[in-house]
């Protein structure tokens, strides 16, 4: 691993993981108006940590630790779509390993639901708070005419409004 990104893998870490807990707590406060009973309380105590860790495996296979705030399009749309759902799939096992369920099962498609939402929501406003900083340099750009170029022509318009 570069040393260089160290920082930017432990600042990522910390975000996904208070990104989770923000989740499951936003899925409860969903499902149970605000008024979560006590005995969910504890079962989210004693699930939250294996959940967590477990999610952030599953954020590192679905590849949201690499080039990811850069270039957000579809592709990313996609992994964001597939580490959540890898999430919400170690919510559910871990909702099955005690004998009694810490919380109704509807707050696993919560969780995925306010999750999906907030990384994708996230990523997007990255983007476009990069972009409008990116546009301060259109008062100095030179207009450019793209003649026939098809999908390539398109992809090289969309470089040139990022500055790239």
């Amino acid at each position: 691993m570069n040393p260089r990104k160290l920082p930017r893998i432990l600042i990522l870490t910390a975000g996904y993981a208070l990104l989770h807990l923000a989740s499951l707590l936003a899925a409860l406060w969903l499902r149970f108006d605000g008024d979560v009973p006590a005995r969910v309380w504890a079962g989210v105590r004693w699930v939250a940590t294996p959940y967590t860790l477990l999610s952030l495996v599953g954020y590192l296979a679905a590849g949201l630790y690499h080039d990811l705030w850069r270039y957000a399009g579809t592709a990313s749309l996609f992994q964001v779509l597939r580490g959540v759902s890898l999430s919400a799939g170690a919510l559910l096992a871990v909702y099955f390993i005690p004998a009694t369920r810490p919380f109704p099962a509807s707050v696993i498609a919560l969780t995925w639901l306010v999750q999906l939402v907030g990384l994708g929501g996230a990523r997007l406003a990255w983007r476009l708070a990069r972009e409008s900083t990116l546009g301060r340099a259109r008062e100095r750009a030179r207009p450019a005419l793209v003649i026939g170029a098809g999908h390539a022509g398109a992809r090289l318009v969309q470089d040139l409004r990022r500055g790239a």
